[in-house]
């Protein structure tokens, strides 16, 4: 897959939340710095809840706050995520609207993911 950087941090974030919803494991973590020192464990939770989950729906995603200083962004963004539990076939437990906070680093050819989190 050819890597797609984008030039504005909430785009990046988007894609983000596409590969996600579409349980892409290599798509969603070739958007996160090779540097960050949360990758490897960014890699083990999504791909955990890939095993877990199906169909999974993120939507409704908004923009709360964006910072952008000297090559570092910080964004805190809404949405919705919602998904099947692949051992019930019920709705998922724990998801539903949620805040998240994501930083981001300006690297050769654009903007990555360096670390994502809830508060």
């Amino acid at each position: 897959m050819r890597l797609l950087l984008t030039k504005r941090p909430f785009a990046l974030w988007l894609i983000s939340c596409v590969t996600y919803a579409k349980k892409n494991l290599n798509s969603f973590m070739a958007l996160w710095s090779p540097n960050s020192p949360d990758s490897a464990s960014a890699r083990q939770q999504a791909d955990a809840f890939f095993a877990a989950q199906n169909k999974v729906v993120v939507s409704n995603f908004s923009m709360q706050k964006l910072k952008v200083n000297r090559g570092r962004a910080n964004l805190r963004v809404r949405l919705e995520m919602s998904a099947i539990d692949a051992k019930t076939g019920k709705p998922a437990a724990g998801l539903g609207r949620m805040s998240r906070n994501v930083e981001c680093v300006k690297e050769a050819g654009g903007w990555r993911v360096w670390r994502e989190f809830s508060r």
